[in-house]
């Protein structure tokens, strides 16, 4: 039979197998079948059948064994169903094998031999017969190749580390000319982070920057006097400079809670991220959104000229500046407001909701040149100002891209097998370097019971593996867990029982983020919430995996659903109508044009929670807002909201039981401040400071779950975390 090549990718079905730049790669027996299904039928649509049929000649098998085939074909060839470069799905019908194939045709190796030393001698064999014509061959092929390539990098450059101490280091930057690098560190030395020079290639560091508070993205200016950085202080934090040689520094814009700086190509101007508390009087805002605009800021003067201008309608927020290398544009991140807090460390899964926008200095409207939605984090222009690298966390997936400046198709550059972020690309030398986030989170249990009022007993991993482990909830019965997952490639949903044994994977919607999910009364059905339909729905999957159904269907985002008591309703947040508020939906049926979701909150709502006597829905009241909240249900209530927990720090770090909530509390703004579990008794408003919790907890998550009569609590805790900075040499 004839091998087929496709992009990087070799697929021989004589030896069975996948070879990636001549490398072979690992894969199952049913998704090497089912890829080369597609393969040899590439260019027309596959349907589900004929692949159930072809894969699994006589087996009786269901659609799940294929979907998760072709998750399995997606992950090893790096593909994923939004942004495809080799497989499309025809929702409701099957796969179509879109990338171009070219077939080679094999030589039958010797009885006994070799197959891969055969097709060695082969090689070799054609090479000696075509002499000289094969050698010009070769040289017009790879004139051909630089002359007509696209813009997608060599998969065969292999990223090397830059730095590999303990702790996290972040947002490189390299020097004008390409040999050295500048980046964040903090470490358990330095908990805050400083900013540090490297010399490529050298073991040694200089560190510029030492402050009580974080430094942060740095930026090295052009002409190689000075590097630029956001200073994470109370009472001092803004943009500073310093010189790229240390000494002291100089602040050149105090603001808060700003994301990156970068330079215009005269060293005297840089382009920042102002909040909308700083903007001029003459400019709208909006009370209590947290808008961001682009402005140049000259750094011996201070004038500032703003690149982009506020839309309170829309509460948009623009952060990350990137300019390009003839200084005529600036590249940026622009998302809702409201998405996600904005974590001034290493934030997972980055800025969501966003794209990358441009905007010049000619006073034009700024364009969108991405429509992803995803989460976002950096961006970096190519020397030659064509193209821009990004980082991208979308459907479970983390990955550098790149796309044309002009607009265009995205390329993928790394894997998704890691999270990447921060990306710069050195204008001299051919150097791309970014961050690779490492560690694990697992769920740990702690008895609660043991005395009055409850203190904790000792903690252990309850489940555990290389990669995520979250969001757990506890069914009513207290015997069985549901969590959220991505040891099988993009986030799954799963249930183990109370003591983690047993574990099973419920979904396998290959590719979209499912999380959030939580039993119903009975036990039978979970409900959570996915992207698998391109933006956040509530779905229910039966306890055995089996029937998942739509309950919400709008292009809102609707999230971190309920059951309501007698599990009539199910609870969602929604941003449907402007920002977030709870609403509820019939659970049998879901949401339709003759049933639409009741709205319940009217302030501000998120992860609401029914009480267990059915008298108060418990919630937050969004993203990025402190606090829990309380209203009356039924007949009785008036709409009338009373503050339960005033200083609660995030949406997920709650659970709520027979006689209190239980919650997370981190004492301090310090990222490496520790995290305490406390106990809120809703009779005597007593708080019980419970444990100290080992690791760092996901602030973006909910977090915790406690059995319905507070005997035991599941908690997620992220261990063995770091970032290092890795450098790819020879990119183009």
């Amino acid at each position: 039979m004839p091998r087929y090549t496709f992009g990087p990718f070799t697929l021989d079905p004589d030896i069975r197998a996948l070879l990636r730049d001549g490398e072979p790669i690992p894969m199952a027996g049913k998704a090497f079948e089912t890829l080369l299904v597609l393969v040899q039928n590439r260019g027309r649509l596959v349907d589900k059948d004929e692949l159930l049929t072809r894969v699994w000649a006589g087996a009786v098998v269901e659609e799940a064994n294929l979907t998760q085939a072709i998750f399995t074909v997606r992950k090893t060839l790096g593909d994923s169903p939004k942004n495809h470069c080799y497989i499309v799905t025809v929702p409701g019908r099957g796969y179509q094998f879109v990338a171009p194939v070219a077939e080679v045709t094999n030589v039958t190796a010797p009885a006994g031999g070799n197959p891969t030393e055969a097709r060695t001698r082969w090689r070799l064999s054609r090479v000696l017969r075509f002499g000289m014509a094969g050698a010009l061959l070769a040289v017009l092929a790879v004139i051909a190749f630089r002359w007509f390539r696209p813009a997608v990098p060599s998969q065969s450059l292999e990223p090397v580390p830059l730095t590999s101490g303990i702790g996290f280091a972040g947002s490189p930057s390299f020097s004008p000319d390409g040999k050295q690098s500048v980046y964040s560190w903090r470490t358990p030395e330095d908990p805050t982070g400083s900013i540090h020079v490297k010399q490529i290639g050298a073991n040694t560091e200089l560190r510029v920057t030492s402050s009580p508070g974080g430094d942060l993205f740095p930026a090295w200016s052009p002409d190689a006097r000075f590097i630029a950085f956001y200073r994470e202080a109370p009472g001092h934090s803004g943009y500073y400079v310093v010189s790229a040689l240390g000494g002291s520094v100089r602040q050149i814009l105090p603001v808060a809670d700003a994301t990156g700086i970068d330079w215009f190509p005269d060293s005297r101007h840089v382009a920042v991220e102002v909040p909308a508390a700083e903007l001029p009087r003459s400019l709208p805002e909006t009370a209590g959104s947290k808008l961001h605009r682009i402005a140049s800021l000259d750094i011996e003067t201070g004038e500032r000229r703003y690149l982009t201008g506020p839309d309170p309608a829309k509460v948009l927020t623009d952060a990350n500046p990137a300019v390009s290398p003839d200084g005529t544009m600036v590249a940026f991140v622009r998302s809702r407001a409201s998405d996600g807090e904005r974590d001034l460390q290493v934030r997972v899964r980055g800025i969501p909701g966003a794209d990358i926008f441009l905007v010049g200095l000619d006073g034009s409207p700024a364009r969108r040149l991405t429509n992803f939605g995803a989460g976002m984090e950096g961006i970096a222009w190519t020397p030659d100002g064509h193209e821009l690298v990004f980082a991208m966390y979308q459907d479970g997936r983390s990955r550098l891209w790149r796309t044309a400046a002009n607009g265009g198709s995205a390329h993928p550059i790394t894997s998704s097998m890691e999270y990447v972020c921060c990306p710069t690309v050195a204008r001299q030398g051919h150097r791309l370097a970014y961050v690779v986030v490492t560690g694990r989170t697992s769920l740990w249990r702690t008895d609660i019971s043991g005395s009055q009022p409850p203190g904790a007993g000792a903690a252990m991993p309850v489940i555990s593996s290389v990669r995520r482990e979250a969001e757990p909830f506890y069914s009513s019965d207290g015997q069985k867990i549901a969590f959220a997952s991505n040891r099988t490639g993009p986030g799954e949903i799963w249930a183990a029982d109370a003591e983690g044994r047993g574990a099973v994977q419920l979904t396998h919607l290959g590719g979209p983020t499912n999380g959030t999910p939580r039993w119903s009364p009975d036990g039978s059905e979970i409900a959570f919430d996915s992207r698998i339909h391109g933006n956040p729905e509530i779905l229910v999957v039966t306890e055995e995996g089996h029937n998942i159904r739509r309950i919400t269907n709008n292009p809102a985002e609707d999230v971190v659903p309920s059951w309501s008591g007698e599990g009539r309703w199910i609870y969602f947040a929604s941003n449907r109508n402007g920002d977030f508020q709870i609403y509820k939906v019939p659970a049998l049926n879901g949401e339709s044009p003759s049933s639409p979701p009741v709205q319940i909150t009217k302030g501000g709502g998120f992860n609401g929670v029914e009480s267990p006597d059915g008298k108060y829905l418990y919630f937050a009241k969004g993203r990025g807002k402190r606090g829990l909240w309380r209203l009356r249900l039924g007949a009785s209530g008036d709409g009338t909201e009373e503050p339960v927990l005033e200083s609660l720090q995030n949406w997920g770090w709650w659970a709520l039981g027979l006689n209190g909530v239980l919650f997370l509390e981190q004492a301090g703004e310090s990222s490496t401040a520790k995290v305490h579990l406390k106990f809120l008794d809703l009779s005597s408003k007593r708080i019980t400071d419970l444990r100290t919790l080992e690791y760092p907890v996901d602030s973006g998550a909910a977090t915790l779950t406690f059995t319905p009569h507070g005997g035991h609590v599941i908690y997620e805790q992220g261990e063995d975390r770091r970032s290092d900075i890795v450098l790819i040499e020879n990119f183009r």
